[in-house]
């Protein structure tokens, strides 16, 4: 599944645990890396299934 990549006019403060946290996990697991891909039109993160 992806989706549109719809950039903010303004900048959100976040402190980018959401994505790091999903790959942290994945490591802790001892599961493949997610995949991450931002093209500049798509924004898309691929799970491997556990």
């Amino acid at each position: 599944m992806s989706n549109n990549l719809q950039r903010k006019p303004s900048r959100i403060l976040s402190n980018g645990i959401g994505l790091s946290n999903i790959l942290t996990k994945y490591k802790m697991l001892g599961q493949p890396i997610p995949t991450v891909e931002d093209n500049g039109e798509e924004f898309r993160v691929i799970l491997p299934l556990l």
